[in-house]
């Protein structure tokens, strides 16, 4: 195992699910990391990840590279339980993230709702890169341009998927990947697919604080039915 070449940032990413959107900020707390000791002495789960997180060898060897997103619950108790991989790279850094979170389980500070412990999602993030960041994101353009040319340009949405899903890789909390990649998705049949990226797009919306622009989110042909259709859909 490596260390990693290349950590370009990572980012603790905390999303609420039902109830908990509707609550005001002083009736929720987050979960946090509560495991400072001599063993380990980091003050939050980002140190922790950068400390322990190893590049596994086999991945870098085969230049595998992208962000990896991987969700999991934080029971009442403070243990991490219903891990979900969101964007796999590979069954290695799959493994890696699953080896360095579970060292953290039963450690967490839960979640507060309303004064009581309570169940609540996260997740983190991790770039493992062995380009330096500009490339990574000048390699996602091209890859979401190939991907637009392809869909709207030549009515090959089959051929488009393979180039939204390289950039996905990339860069998975891009919107505009992920609107493309949605139209596409709907434009195949796949409306379970396209609502996955919606759903996604939702969720950066409320943890970025931002309003999205639907009509703008990718670049589609005037007076698209599957767009119109595809709007409807999402929005029911």
């Amino acid at each position: 195992m490596k260390n990693l070449m290349y950590l370009a940032g990572i980012l603790l990413a905390i999303n609420s699910f039902g109830q908990v959107r509707e609550m005001k900020d002083d009736q929720v707390q987050m979960p946090c990391l509560n495991m400072v000791s001599s063993d380990y002495p980091e003050q939050n789960i980002d140190d922790f990840l950068r400390k322990n997180v190893n590049y596994p060898e086999i991945s870098v060897e085969r230049r595998i590279q992208g962000t990896e997103v991987i969700q999991f619950t934080v029971t009442p108790k403070g243990r991490l339980t219903k891990f979900k991989v969101l964007n796999s790279l590979s069954p290695e850094i799959d493994k890696e993230l699953y080896r360095v979170l579970r060292m953290t389980s039963g450690k967490w500070n839960p979640g507060i709702l309303e004064g009581k412990p309570v169940e609540m999602r996260q997740e983190v993030s991790i770039n493992f890169f062995i380009d330096p960041i500009q490339f990574i994101i000048a390699d996602a353009k091209d890859y979401l341009e190939k991907g637009n040319k392809l869909m709207y340009s030549k009515n090959k949405p089959r051929k488009a998927i393979y180039f939204y899903d390289k950039g996905i890789r990339l860069l998975p909390n891009d919107e505009t990947l992920l609107a493309a990649r949605g139209l596409c998705k709907f434009k195949l049949g796949d409306k379970n697919g396209a609502n996955r990226d919606w759903d996604r797009l939702m969720v950066l919306a409320k943890r970025n604080g931002t309003s999205i622009e639907i009509e703008n989110m990718a670049i589609t042909p005037d007076n698209s039915k599957e767009y119109d259709e595809m709007l409807r859909v999402l929005m029911e």
